[in-house]
């Protein structure tokens, strides 16, 4: 079974760093991503505007929720 990107990085910050160090790093990395879709998303819905692109819009901001929930 193939390893995701994802765990190959936080194994090694685990091995690096800690393991809540390692957590602390990962999080904070979510977080990130997840500002930047959200700010890329508000300023997509402020260039379209119709009712796909609010879909669109809407999908974009759920992705970036998805992050932080994991």
């Amino acid at each position: 079974m193939a390893i995701s990107a994802e765990d190959q990085i936080v194994h090694y910050l685990k091995d690096k760093v800690g393991l809540a160090r390692a957590d602390e790093l990962v999080g904070k990395l979510k977080r990130e991503i997840a500002e930047s879709l959200h700010q890329f998303a508000d300023q997509e819905d402020g260039q379209l505007s119709n009712t796909s692109a609010a879909a669109y819009v809407k999908g974009i901001h759920d992705a970036a929720n998805r992050i932080t929930e994991q």
